[in-house]
């Protein structure tokens, strides 16, 4: 009897979990994108675009994962679509594209795998850090603005003609939890939902007031006022003192809902 070809099917056949465990994943992922905000309150499952993205995944085990993805999608949002009177009033637009590349640590709540006495379904949640790029526009009489250069929060006596008011990238944290499902050795799905709390309040364009007007300056006209003011319910070009435009709430929140078909790169059992 061949004792040594015995052992080493032994040793591979306990080894099978770790070698399967150490696997490379990558995968294409479709499905949608929104927002909440200063144009968005309240609809937080509210979806305003399509989304995709591609990824790159090391499973270490049947519960632990490390991503690397790239994710993309629009936002967009309409005061004179709202339910809400004050939004209809203040009529502001935008539309911006969405694309971030994440860095994502994944936990299954089920040993999933392809091992014996492994799950072949595992509800699943992720979190990390997220840094993404957006460029917020708005439609006014068929025409097509970039928001970031008109300054609509800024006051006369600060605003430069122009300028970019604020970084068009930020850093965000995305939370997010979903189910995947292994459809053979090589194949999973998922479908999953994450938030991302984004650290900037400008991706509708929108956070605290509207501009003061420096009688000795006055930029505040023309297409600059009418970006920052459409329907005139700041009254601004009368007031010294700061009126409310955003929500004061800090942070924007953007979303995926995602469907991810991947492919798994499985190591080989054994030597022979």
């Amino acid at each position: 009897m061949n004792y040594p070809y015995l052992v080493l099917i032994l040793f591979c056949t306990l080894m099978t979990g770790k070698v399967y465990s150490q696997n490379w994943e990558a995968g294409i992922s479709v499905g949608g994108s929104g927002y909440t905000g200063d144009l968005n309150p309240t609809g937080y499952l509210k979806h305003s675009g399509m989304g995709f993205g591609a990824h790159v995944k090391r499973n270490f085990d049947g519960y632990w994962a490390l991503k690397l993805a790239v994710t993309g999608g629009k936002i967009a949002a309409d005061d004179l679509k709202s339910k809400y009177e004050d939004q209809k009033n203040r009529g502001l637009n935008f539309s911006s594209p969405i694309t971030e590349g994440s860095l994502q640590l994944e936990f299954n709540f089920f040993d999933f795998g392809i091992d014996w006495g492994q799950k072949r379904v595992t509800p699943f949640i992720y979190s990390g850090i997220s840094y993404f790029g957006f460029n917020p526009k708005a439609t006014y009489g068929g025409k097509t603005y970039e928001l970031k250069i008109y300054g609509t929060e800024v006051d006369d006596s600060q605003f430069v003609a122009g300028n970019n008011t604020y970084k068009t990238t930020a850093f965000a944290v995305p939370v997010g939890a979903g189910v995947k499902f292994r459809l053979n050795n090589h194949l999973n799905v998922s479908a999953d939902f994450g938030f991302r709390t984004a650290f900037t309040d400008y991706l509708d364009d929108v956070s605290m007031d509207y501009p003061v007007i420096d009688p000795n300056k006055n930029t505040f006209n023309g297409t600059r006022a009418a970006l920052s003011d459409p329907t005139g319910y700041s009254n601004s070009k009368q007031t010294d003192v700061k009126i409310q435009r955003g929500d004061y709430r800090p942070r924007d929140t953007y979303f995926f809902s995602m469907i991810t078909l991947s492919y798994v790169f499985r190591n080989k059992d054994c030597p022979f």
